[in-house]
């Protein structure tokens, strides 16, 4: 009778250690997930600061206006180069396109197959920055990269201090200024892209700028307006996005 309690002991002992190796290996397993991740984030990131680097030059710190990216020595290094997008303090990627809306979203510029992607405009656009309403999607990163600070844009504060976007193409570079941000439908009225009349684009454009829950300094709001819609995920909401659209402000004439 005495044996019984040191058996029942034995069995507890052997459980207590089965259950501390099974949360120990589920914790490594976990660890080195993580791990990987951090390091595909980390070779993303460093991927496209060398791009920047390469690509970016400016002669005014404090200047925005005074950027300028190098879009041609990009297009050289990879032909689906359609231009580089900047917004201080927010983003700095190069854009790309390409006739499949699936391969940038695995895919570095550089062609790496890496979870980060590459921004890249809608295949359906033959215009691209040209099109009136030219729609780039982006990754919500968790590290913070690619489309993730366009979250910030469901603060006005955050909108007062990060009111502009620039544009650099092959020939030109354009300022943008925020029209709207806000959670649209995957298949909401953002994604647009043809238009009866100028007059049905007038008014495409104030139904964009309408649902933006505060207001923004965007101008007057005519046909020959251009807008970029940055698209990005909302979570694991797969039935909406997080847009942020801006309109064209004006072009800055730089030095041949």
């Amino acid at each position: 009778m005495k044996k019984k309690p040191k058996k029942t002991f034995g069995i507890r002992q052997f459980l207590f250690i089965t259950i501390i190796v099974i949360a120990s290996g589920i914790f490594l397993i976990s660890g080195l997930k993580l791990l990987s991740i951090t390091l595909k984030y980390k070779k993303g990131s460093d991927a496209y600061k060398k791009i920047e680097d390469l690509s970016g030059k400016t002669t005014d710190d404090s200047d925005p206006d005074a950027v300028f990216f190098d879009v041609p020595a990009l297009k050289a290094i990879n032909a689906d180069t359609k231009g580089y997008l900047y917004a201080k303090d927010v983003l700095s990627y190069p854009v790309v396109q390409c006739d499949d809306n699936s391969y940038y979203l695995d895919h570095l510029f550089d062609g790496t197959f890496n979870a980060s992607g590459c921004l890249f405009i809608d295949c359906a656009i033959s215009e691209g920055f040209e099109a009136r309403n030219c729609i780039i999607y982006g990754h919500d990163m968790m590290d913070g990269s690619m489309f993730a600070a366009l979250h910030y844009y469901a603060d006005a504060d955050f909108y007062k201090d990060h009111k502009e976007f620039h544009v650099f193409t092959e020939e030109h570079h354009y300022v943008y200024k925020v029209l709207s941000a806000f959670v649209s439908d995957v298949n909401g009225i953002v994604y647009r892209l043809r238009f009866s009349s100028d007059e049905d684009y007038v008014d495409f454009l104030n139904t964009i700028a309408g649902a933006c829950p505060y207001e923004t300094d965007y101008g007057e709001l005519t046909a020959d307006r251009k807008v970029i819609t940055m698209s990005t995920c909302l979570g694991n909401d797969d039935d909406h996005r997080f847009v942020v659209v801006a309109i064209r402000d004006r072009e800055i004439k730089t030095e041949s």
